[in-house]
């Protein structure tokens, strides 16, 4: 390899490293899954028992939106079961969004309380 095609491939890798900065699908998976978790809990106070299993998240596509924050959307694959009739246990595909924000090295939704 010569000096110049040495240099751009550096230039190269250096702009693609600057493209991290905002969320990855596995930070988008952990938010929407601690929200799901939520959902679940409210349902169980609910003497529901409906319990969701988030299979996957896919087509995941985050945006800078303005100087914190990014808007990410996604489809999720949802198992819900447990519903009062066991014949209505299905899989559920829902597309989503959700606005996150870096709190503490951490990737948040920024509607929530931080945790």
């Amino acid at each position: 390899m010569n000096k110049k095609s040495t240099t751009i491939f550096t230039v190269a890798l250096f702009l693609l490293a600057g493209c991290s900065d905002g969320p990855g699908k596995k930070d988008v998976v952990n938010v929407y899954g601690n929200n799901l978790d939520k959902i679940q809990g409210i349902e169980r106070i609910a003497d529901r028992n409906i319990e969701f299993k988030l299979l996957g998240v896919e087509d995941v596509d985050c945006k800078k939106d303005g100087e914190i924050f990014y808007i990410c959307s996604a489809t999720a694959k949802i198992e819900v079961t447990g519903s009062r009739n066991t014949n209505n246990n299905k899989t559920v595909e829902e597309k989503f969004k959700l606005k996150l924000k870096n709190h503490e090295g951490k990737w948040v939704n920024s509607n929530s309380d931080w945790n």
